[in-house]
């Protein structure tokens, strides 16, 4: 069966009640793309994190870091394991 998700039933679920959306998120746990909290926040080689679709896609438009502009290798994103277990744990408190 695995261990829970964290994201379900959570902000980022659809039916979510009116006390989610008021919640206070922080800026660093939200995609610089996409603006939505993070599922698998994804490090390219400038040390940015993004939600893995939203810059998978820009890197299908652009070769560049969508925050500072450097030329980037698209293939060169790794998950960011700290960025997405402080995210887990936050959603996780947040529906207590």
């Amino acid at each position: 069966k695995g261990p829970p998700d964290p994201f379900q039933n959570s902000i980022l679920s659809k039916s979510k009640s009116s006390k989610m959306y008021s919640m206070k998120v922080p800026p660093e746990y939200r995609c610089p793309i996409s603006h939505e909290i993070m599922k698998e926040p994804t490090m390219n080689e400038t040390g940015n994190s993004y939600e893995r679709k939203s810059i998978e896609d820009w890197y299908k438009r652009n070769r560049t870091d969508p925050l500072t502009s450097k030329p980037v290798d698209p293939q060169r994103l790794v998950l960011n394991r700290a960025l997405k277990s402080r995210i887990e744990g936050f959603l996780e408190e947040s529906v207590k």
